[in-house]
């Protein structure tokens, strides 16, 4: 991509949401964010992390964190495993 960052896109279903996320590497964890707007105005920070376990495992990480917090709530987590 042209900016040299991770990029993901989430699409909730055919007629539905689609969001894009931009993302960075730190160590062993990609993080990706978006800022989301709802039609009020109020936002909301989301956040996938995806975490390199081993070579056959890793973990990802759905989060949020609403405009007035300072914390992100897990909202779903799932655990993937090579199988041989």
């Amino acid at each position: 991509n042209m900016n040299n960052k991770y990029q993901r896109i989430f699409a909730d279903s055919g007629h539905g949401v689609l969001v894009d996320f931009e993302g960075a590497r730190n160590k062993d964890t990609i993080y990706f964010d978006k800022l989301w707007t709802y039609a009020n105005g109020t936002t909301v920070k989301l956040r996938v992390a995806y975490q390199v376990i081993s070579n056959n495992e890793f973990m990802v990480v759905s989060m949020r964190m609403a405009q007035d917090q300072v914390e992100w709530d897990t909202t779903g987590k799932m655990k993937y495993i090579k199988i041989n």
